[in-house]
């Protein structure tokens, strides 16, 4: 997460040593002491912790937009479980830098057809052109 303001948020750098020494103990590493893996782990936590009130703000906005358009959608939220992050640090990607994990939290809208996809996707669209944002490349 970049702009950080909050001095108790661990640092992209430390975010990545986190990584690194939680991925160097699951391999079985001599080097890395238990006390260094209950450390990072910790950092990791607070970490994955700092992006539940983005994503709450997101699913809000998310049924904000769903009810704006009379989509009966079904939103939810989830953060990504520490076991699924160990073991995509150690199996799935095993040269990803924590820091750069692209999917530790997100929000899905379940909508009742695949026309209510696109209004919301332009709904969003649109929202993001009003803000100066790049809109998201087609697929």
């Amino acid at each position: 997460m970049d702009g950080r303001n909050d001095d108790s948020l661990p640092s992209n750098n430390q975010v990545r040593r986190a990584g690194d020494v939680v991925r160097a103990r699951l391999r079985g590493e001599p080097q890395v002491t238990e006390e260094d893996y209950i450390r990072a782990i910790g950092i990791i936590e607070v970490h994955r912790a700092a992006h539940a009130m983005p994503m709450l703000g997101a699913n809000v906005a998310l049924r904000r937009y769903c009810r704006a358009l009379g989509i009966r959608a079904t939103v939810t939220q989830r953060l990504k479980r520490m076991e699924t992050i160990k073991e995509k640090l150690t199996i799935r990607q095993t040269g990803l830098a924590l820091d750069r994990m692209q999917d530790l939290g997100g929000c899905r809208a379940v909508v009742p057809t695949v026309e209510d996809v696109y209004r919301l996707k332009e709904a969003l669209h649109k929202r993001e052109w009003t803000r100066g944002l790049k809109p998201p490349a087609s697929r």
